[in-house]
């Protein structure tokens, strides 16, 4: 009998033994797939990003820019340079000079006017030559209270995009642009001869 049991307890040792090494043997295989399929994706994402270097490469490139430097889209049409120099005196000067056909006439006068007529002026102390054009007022301006409606708009923007331009107080020109955006858009516009009205009143303002 103690020989039997002795046999018995061997037989399942071994027994033992072999499902261990069977299992050893099957983690090894299953840790080598796993390392091979690794290998693979690397080797796969190695030359996936080798080729999306390449095509950058081919690809074609484009210049860069500074976007707090582009270009107006649209050319404000410049006034005389009478206009000029009276808004960087910061003085009043009339809205019809900034009109689409205040500064055509402007360009059209600066054509007649001899190029090199020049005058006396003062500048920080000392005598200097100016053109002539840069003190000539026109002769013909229309006056603020005399503005059809479309010269009054369209001469507004003109005028505060050059006030702006020229250094003008940002205070002034926000002031002068809120004034004309509710002229624009007040009620008395609905009621007769109520743009007539409006253009009186602020040419008086």
């Amino acid at each position: 009998m103690a020989a039997y049991n002795a046999d018995r307890q061997a037989r399942i040792t071994a027994w033992d033994e072999q499902v261990q090494l069977e299992q050893e043997a099957k983690n090894l295989r299953a840790q080598q797939l796993r390392d091979d399929g690794e290998a693979r994706q690397a080797e796969q994402d190695r030359v996936a990003e080798a080729e999306k270097k390449e095509l950058e490469k081919k690809k074609p490139k484009i210049n860069d820019f500074d976007k707090n430097h582009m270009a107006d889209s649209v050319i404000v049409p410049r006034p005389s340079p009478f206009v000029i120099n009276k808004l960087k005196s910061l003085e009043y000067v009339e809205l019809a000079y900034f009109t689409p056909e205040g500064c055509a006439s402007a360009t059209e006068e600066s054509k007649a006017t001899v190029e090199k007529a020049f005058g006396l002026t003062m500048v920080n102390g000392f005598v200097a030559f100016k053109p002539v054009a840069s003190f000539k007022a026109s002769k013909n301006i229309t006056k603020d209270k005399d503005l059809s409606w479309r010269q009054m708009t369209m001469g507004k923007n003109s005028m505060l995009h050059h006030m702006s331009k020229l250094g003008w107080p940002e205070k002034h020109v926000n002031a002068l642009a809120h004034f004309y955006f509710i002229l624009e858009d007040h009620p008395m516009r609905l009621r007769p001869d109520g743009n007539k009205i409006l253009i009186l009143f602020q040419a008086i303002v």
